[in-house]
């Protein structure tokens, strides 16, 4: 069984190297061991899958299933709310 630190601690190194802030991240869990950075995190997402104890406490619950494109789902969705997605596109296009 994982425990908090197992997650937390690498969680906390990233975010102190890269210089951001808990609110600046967005982070995607499934399971127990992910509930202490969900609750920390800017915006927080659970896979379709997940634990329901992870559902609960998360911004967004995907439609699709871990390893099934929920990443992609959250990726897009964010930059959509970004207004980046369509921008990015026409890029990929040219």
């Amino acid at each position: 069984m994982y425990k908090r630190q197992d997650k937390l601690k690498p969680y906390e190194q990233i975010r102190n190297q890269e210089g951001l802030k808990d609110e600046e991240i967005a982070y995607i869990g499934d399971d127990l061991p992910d509930l202490c950075i969900l609750k920390r995190v800017g915006f927080s997402a659970a896979v379709a899958n997940a634990r329901d104890e992870v559902k609960a406490v998360c911004d967004y619950v995907t439609i699709a299933e871990g390893g099934h494109g929920a990443v992609r789902e959250i990726v897009e969705m964010i930059l959509k709310r970004q207004e980046k997605f369509f921008n990015l596109i026409e890029e990929l296009s040219q």
